[in-house]
């Protein structure tokens, strides 16, 4: 019939993002001594691009990639695992950054990826809101949060809900 619709081809970067959470997912499903095999992280370390790209923290597959890390030290990505940090800055209030830290090796605690999001995500646990900002503009983190698409509003969104737990009123001035 003249008025029927052709169905359209799907946007390929969302089929393969689509693709990549949906094995991810069913890789969390499989039992753990399969789940820990180094060969899967190729898989997994592409669901963090997809996280940073769609602007979403995915704990469970976070935390399997730090656990196989943990177990095959050759593997370790210090890129990944400052995605990784980057992310659970956008699951705040959720634990995941300090899970995360706790979780990677203490020679990575040093590197200025890490040292640098650390010192972000105190700034902003402990309210210095105006020295947040200042600090993520700095070379040693503004890339990598740059690449989180919706960090700015997933953190003002951290930033209220905080405000609205603390303060019955506050001044605007305050906020400043």
């Amino acid at each position: 019939p003249a008025n029927t619709r052709v169905p359209q081809k799907p946007n390929i970067p969302f089929v393969s993002a689509q693709h990549i959470l949906l094995k991810a997912m069913a890789l969390l499903t499989t039992p753990d001594h399969e789940l820990f095999n180094p060969s899967n992280l190729d898989e997994l370390e592409q669901h963090v691009a997809t996280q940073m790209s769609n602007g979403f923290c995915d704990s469970r597959i976070n935390r399997a990639i730090i656990r196989l890390y943990a177990l095959h030290p050759k593997e370790q990505k210090e890129e990944i695992i400052v995605n990784i940090l980057a992310l659970s800055l956008i699951a705040l209030p959720e634990p995941d950054f300090l899970t995360t830290l706790c979780m990677i090796p203490q020679s990575l605690h040093d590197t200025e990826g890490v040292k640098g999001l650390v010192e972000v995500e105190s700034l902003l646990q402990t309210g210095r809101f105006s020295e947040f900002w200042a600090r993520t503009t700095q070379s040693d983190v503004a890339g990598v949060l740059a690449n989180v698409t919706g960090f700015a509003a997933a953190v003002r969104k951290f930033m209220i809900t905080a405000l609205l737990i603390t303060y019955k009123s506050i001044k605007v001035s305050a906020l400043r």
